[in-house]
Order: C-alpha cells, then structure tokens, then sequence
C-alpha cells in the first residue's frame, strides 16, 4: 500500500464526513460501520471503513473511526487508521 496516497484519501474521506454534521452523524450511529472502495490516483482500490462511537449520553461528541487498507498484504491486517471527535455546535 502506498502509504501517502493512503493517508490522503483517508484525510479527504474524513474531511467530507467532518462536512456531514453532527446531526447527520448521530443518526447514522449504531447502524454498522459505513464502507466504500476508492480509486487511487494509482490505479489501486483502497477500501474505507469507517465507525461511529459516542458516549451513552446524548449530545456527547462522536468519535469518528476511519481506516483505509489494499486488502493487499500486511495493510489488510492493520489498516492506516485515524480518529477524530465531531463535537455539537
């Protein structure tokens, strides 16, 4: 896996779920992981997937879990992975 093409569609994917909202987001919680394949400016697919977490309580940030993999080698075993907290506003 080429871990900079890897680490640019991850932070593209994170940015576009960032621009979903909070709101968004928490009704998406608890309905399984979102997953999807990317074309790499490589011509490899990369695979996505991507967690919601938050807290029992409501209105708590969510934590965004997003992985990116080949399925290729060593990386379909321990993706690039990244997290980031969306927080109410």
């Amino acid at each position: 896996m080429n871990r900079k093409i890897a680490e640019s569609l991850l932070a593209e994917e994170l940015a576009s779920i960032r621009q979903m909202g909070y709101d968004k987001l928490a009704n998406l919680l608890g309905s399984g992981p979102l997953t999807k394949e990317i074309a790499g400016p490589d011509g490899i697919r990369y695979q996505v997937e991507v967690s919601l977490r938050r807290d029992a309580r409501e209105n708590c940030p969510i934590r965004v879990i997003a992985s990116i993999d080949d399925g290729k080698g060593c990386s379909a075993f321990v993706p690039l992975t990244s997290v980031e907290v969306v927080r109410k506003t």
